[in-house]
């Protein structure tokens, strides 16, 4: 695919236009501003959504709707509108039309990115507007056709994922799994195990054997782990190649492991164990 490099947006960004004043408090406002400081704070997440009063990450978006923002591995906007389609191509999707971008804005993503689409559109869109994003409304924030191709921007794909299930919500004092099919995986698969223990339990979790696509920058396929119940806070490390990474010890009940292939080569994946451990005993 030629010199383009790139990697799944990992940060909260903003436009460069100021917006509109923010609207008056109102009784929700103060929990609202809560997560807006949460989407800017969270320095290794996905970009989030909001549904049913509830934020959700990148992932559980992505199989909802098969939209997902990409940007260049260099930066935010460096990729005019030849590079947005090799990108999405490169991950197995094509790029978004201004449709499927609305429809994931209703379903609930927010990202403030502008990013190319079909026809040589670019947009973003808003769930939560702040004072540098959205201009101060929800919805979508649309910069029309562009004239000029060479214009860098991000960039939306589309790739149905209902196939791509995996993952899991575990709540077993000790269990082992492994990365999809294993051994060896597809591409494109980001996967989630999410690792609820007791209270005043801790979690231990092993790796029995580990062994990804080689990527001296742990940015094609890695496995992450969070110190949290999603994917925001706690970020304890991203593992890659066929290192396999020390065992951890979570400081509370819960822990969240995910895993991502893109769309080059595969290997033969991971089995890993986790088993509850007292608090107080974290090294028996």
């Amino acid at each position: 695919m030629g010199n383009f490099y790139w990697y799944r947006h990992l940060h909260s960004v903003h436009v460069r236009w100021r917006s509109a004043p923010l609207p008056a408090m109102s009784r929700s406002a103060p929990l609202l501003l809560l997560a807006g400081a949460l989407l800017t704070v969270c320095g290794m997440c996905h970009c989030w959504s909001y549904k049913g009063n509830v934020w959700h990450n990148s992932i559980w978006l992505e199989h909802a709707s098969g939209v997902f923002h990409m940007q260049s591995r260099h930066g935010r906007y460096k990729l005019d509108y030849k590079s947005a389609r090799a990108v999405c191509k490169y991950e197995e999707a094509r790029i978004a039309t201004l449709k499927e971008l609305r429809k994931a804005q209703k379903i609930g993503l927010h990202q403030c990115a502008a990013g190319w689409l079909a026809g040589r559109r670019v947009a973003y869109p808003v769930i939560k507007p702040s004072k540098n994003c959205g201009f101060g409304k929800v919805g979508m924030v649309n910069y029309g056709i562009r004239l000029n191709r060479s214009e860098l921007w991000d960039t939306y794909c589309y790739r149905k994922e209902a196939d791509l299930q995996c993952g899991g919500k575990y709540r077993e004092q000790q269990r082992t799994f492994t990365s999809p099919d294993y051994p060896g995986y597809r591409n494109g698969q980001t996967c989630q195990w999410f690792i609820h223990v007791p209270i005043k339990k801790r979690i231990r979790l092993t790796f029995k054997d580990f062994n990804l696509e080689p990527d001296p920058y742990c940015e094609s396929d890695y496995v992450e782990v969070h110190d949290s119940y999603d994917d925001t806070f706690g970020f304890l490390g991203r593992f890659c190649s066929d290192e396999k990474p020390p065992n951890i010890i979570s400081t509370g009940n819960v822990l969240t492991v995910t895993f991502h292939s893109d769309a080059s080569r595969t290997a033969r994946g991971f089995i890993a164990h986790y088993k509850a451990v007292n608090s107080t005993l974290v090294n028996d």
